[in-house]
C-alpha cells in the first residue's frame, strides 16, 4: 500500500485545494505516481458521470490527473454547507466505511496519495459530533497544515496545530498559501509560523494570478503553477514526507 498524507486547513478557504492540486502536480512532475482523494465534500457539481466534489474537479484539472473526478470524491453532497448539515438535509449520513474502503483502494493505485480534508479541523461531519480531525486521526496518517498568510493566521495556526496534536494527528509541517511578499504583516507572520505551529514551515506559495478554472490556463500558466517551488523547497518537502509516518 502506498504512502498517503492529509492536507488539512486552519479554516475554510485558506487554500487546501490549491495546495493539494499543486502538490499532486509537482510530485507527478518529479516522477511520483501521486494521486488525490477527497473523502467528504459539500457543494458538489453535477457531471455526466454523477456528482463530483468541486475541489476534486479543480485538483484533477490543475494536476493533469486522468482519473474520473467523480471517483476522487467519497461522500459528496450537493448542498454547500457544513457536511453534517448537508448530510442531514439530503438524508445521506456520512459513510465512514465507504470512505475507509476508498482511501485504501486509492492507496493501492497512487503513491503518494494526497487526501484533502473539508473546512477546518473542527468541522462536524455528523450529528454525533464526529469532526474532520477525528476522520484524519482514525486513518493513522500524518498531515500537512495549510495556513493563510495574513492577519490572524498565527492564532489560527497555533490553535489548529494544537488541536491536531490533541487528536493524535502527526504534523509533517505547515504550508502557507497566498503569500504577498510586499505585505509587512505577511512577511512577519512567516518568521513566527514555525514557532506558533511547533512544526516546520515546509513551503510558501505566493498569491497566483491565474484563471479560476485550470482548464482555462495557458501552457505557460500551467508551467508557472508547477514551478512555484524551487528544488530546495521540494527537497525539504519530500524529506519531510519520507520521515513522516505516511504508510
Amino acid at each position: 500500500m502506498g504512502r498517503a498524507f492529509w492536507v488539512l486547513g486552519t479554516g475554510t478557504d485558506v487554500g487546501k485545494t490549491f495546495v493539494s492540486g499543486f502538490l499532486v502536480a509537482g510530485l507527478r512532475r518529479r516522477g511520483r505516481e501521486a494521486g488525490y482523494y477527497k473523502p467528504v465534500a459539500s457543494g458538489g457539481v453535477s457531471t455526466p458521470r454523477g456528482l463530483a466534489a468541486a475541489d476534486a474537479l479543480w485538483a484533477a484539472e490543475a494536476s493533469g490527473l486522468g482519473d474520473d473526478p467523480v471517483s476522487l470524491g467519497g461522500c459528496v453532497y450537493e448542498t454547500p454547507v457544513s457536511p453534517h448539515l448537508a448530510a442531514r438535509l439530503e438524508g445521506r449520513p456520512v459513510d465512514r466505511g465507504r470512505m475507509d474502503e476508498e482511501l485504501a483502494r486509492w492507496r493501492t493505485i497512487r503513491d503518494p496519495l494526497v487526501v484533502e480534508g473539508a473546512g477546518g479541523l473542527a468541522v462536524p461531519l455528523d450529528d454525533r459530533g464526529t469532526l474532520m480531525a477525528d476522520l484524519a486521526a482514525a486513518s493513522g496518517l500524518p498531515a500537512v497544515l495549510v495556513a493563510a498568510p495574513g492577519l490572524g493566521s498565527l492564532n489560527h495556526t497555533a490553535l489548529s496545530a494544537a488541536f491536531a496534536r490533541g487528536r493524535g494527528i502527526p504534523l509533517l509541517g505547515v504550508v502557507v498559501c497566498g503569500h504577498r511578499p510586499q505585505d509587512p504583516v505577511e512577511r512577519d507572520n512567516l518568521l513566527w509560523m514555525e514557532r506558533m505551529a511547533g512544526a516546520p514551515l515546509l513551503g510558501v506559495l505566493p498569491r497566483a494570478d491565474l484563471p479560476e478554472r485550470p482548464r482555462d490556463w495557458t501552457a505557460a500558466q500551467r508551467e508557472s503553477f508547477v514551478s512555484l517551488w524551487d528544488e530546495g523547497t521540494w527537497g525539504r518537502f519530500e524529506a519531510a514526507l519520507g520521515e513522516g509516518r505516511t504508510g
